[in-house]
């Protein structure tokens, strides 16, 4: 079986989405091939992917709606030759509001479609008509939909407005990231409570909220951001934030660290938080640290809520003050660390990366052999 997908974005380990199809279309069965076609990576970056056969266009990645139409030509006439030259028996369209899937929808008639949606897809629908249209008609080509969990399917179909098959196929983390836990609760209500925050910086993934919980705190908490802006502005912002109200103290600014990187760093903190106030749509992270014995707080937002589960500590409301409470009453109550890290490595449990790529897979091989 030979599979053809990719994401029109600069090929950079920043976003779930593509370390989710480096997991998927890596360490492949024999029996089948992936091609993936992405834009070139910025200057500079280091190889990171472990997929194969790699094809980088060159072509600009244009964001807004005006300029999609003139995007989406220069798209086609590349993936048109890539299409004849590979022959693919199945499209994999990353994405229900990108470029890519949007040629791969109208370019490839007669080709079997798995349309897979991720976080940003359904935020970019409402937030412009274009893109709610440009959904519909991505959605409307596909054979059938992929979503990480049931909220990220509801939402996404009901602004979609139609019934369409899809399918549930929770992401996974890599199997060799399952080893015997050995992480200690560290933390036994004396002391220093440290805190994370690690991941995109914009304001839906709501780093800012957990910056601004410091200035609410009553107990020794420290809180540190790790991540990349996305947004600009949004760093400054948040440093301008600590430096009005004198909590420079209490909060340190990392950059973006190697997945590998994280996560041998998660030993050095007591809670992970997750303060996300907009349709999260599934969160590796979650998992890569309740894997690694975080205990985690998190906002319900979207899917984090199907991912997370009863594992965490959810927020009464996604706040700064909200924020402070919950790490507050953790300072006076360690015990619920340890009882916490255990339910999260129980969740963690069920999102092994090789049960999703097979379930991927075998979706695929049923469009193609529906009788079987």
């Amino acid at each position: 079986m030979k599979i053809l997908t990719g994401i029109d974005v600069p090929f950079q380990p920043f976003g779930g989405s593509l370390l989710c199809c480096n997991d998927w279309y890596s360490d492949l069965p024999n029996d089948v091939e992936v091609r993936f076609l992405t834009l070139h990576p910025p200057e500079g970056q280091v190889k990171w992917w472990d997929i194969k056969d790699i094809v980088m266009l060159d072509i600009i990645k244009r964001r807004g709606a005006d300029e999609f139409p003139r995007y989406t030509a220069e798209l086609a006439e590349v993936v048109r030759e890539e299409i004849d030259k590979y022959r693919p028996d199945v499209l994999h369209c990353q994405h229900l509001n990108y470029g890519l899937s949007r040629v791969f929808a109208e370019a490839s008639i007669g080709i079997p479609k798995i349309g897979i949606c991720h976080g940003t897809d359904v935020q970019l629908a409402t937030s412009h008509p274009f893109f709610l249209e440009n959904l519909k008609i991505i959605c409307d080509a596909m054979d059938v939909l992929v979503f990480p969990n049931q909220n990220m399917a509801d939402d996404c179909l009901a602004v979609y407005g139609k019934k369409k098959e899809y399918v549930i196929n929770p992401l996974g983390v890599p199997d060799r990231f399952y080893t015997p836990q050995t992480h200690p609760i560290r933390f036994k209500g004396a002391g220093q409570l440290r805190v994370l925050y690690a991941g995109r910086l914009l304001t839906w993934k709501g780093a800012h909220i957990a910056v601004q919980a410091m200035k609410h705190i009553t107990r020794d908490i420290h809180l540190t951001v790790i991540g990349n802006e996305d947004e600009a502005g949004y760093v400054n912002n948040m440093q301008a934030f600590v430096e009005a109200h004198r909590l420079k103290h209490l909060v340190t600014f990392k950059p973006q660290l190697t997945r590998e990187k994280l996560l041998k760093s998660f030993d050095q903190f007591d809670v992970i938080v997750f303060p996300s106030i907009a349709l999260e749509a599934f969160s590796l992270t979650v998992v890569e640290a309740q894997l690694k014995g975080l205990p985690v707080v998190f906002g319900k937002a979207g899917g984090i809520v199907n991912t997370v589960g009863d594992s965490g500590v959810p927020l009464s409301e996604v706040t700064p003050n909200a924020l402070a409470k919950a790490l507050d009453s953790i300072y006076d109550h360690p015990e619920m660390l340890r009882d916490t890290q255990k339910r999260g490595f129980t969740n963690a449990a069920k999102y092994r990366l090789s049960k999703s790529q097979n379930n991927l897979l075998t979706i695929s091989k049923r469009l193609l052999h529906p009788g079987d």
